[in-house]
């Protein structure tokens, strides 16, 4: 690594997390006025991390968000692999323990 190498990496770091934040700032945005309740955003635990969670009715969504800057690497719902979506199941099993909801949903 160069000597300034990291500040390019930080750099590209900070945007993609702008990227990401403006991602779900615009899914709240679409969630509230198709009528789902924001629960949480960026719920964490040890397990790891779910970016919304939303209610619609009597339905409990668990969301990941995924913003891209263009297509040439797919769409973005493609970009969630199945390590992930194990990941995002176990956070979402834990945060319906953790608020004893796991017989009601």
């Amino acid at each position: 690594m160069k000597k300034n190498d990291h500040i390019i990496f930080l750099k590209e770091f900070v945007m993609s997390k702008g990227l990401g934040q403006k991602g779900e700032d615009l899914a709240v945005k679409e969630l509230v006025s198709r009528g789902y309740k924001i629960l949480e955003r960026n719920f964490r635990c040890k397990i790891g991390e779910i970016d919304i969670i939303a209610q619609e009715k009597d339905t409990l969504v668990f969301i990941e968000v995924r913003s891209k800057s263009g297509s040439e690497y797919g769409l973005p719902q493609e970009t969630v692999m199945s390590k992930k979506k194990k990941t995002i199941r176990k956070v979402a099993e834990f945060y319906l323990m953790k608020n004893k909801l796991q017989d009601v949903y």
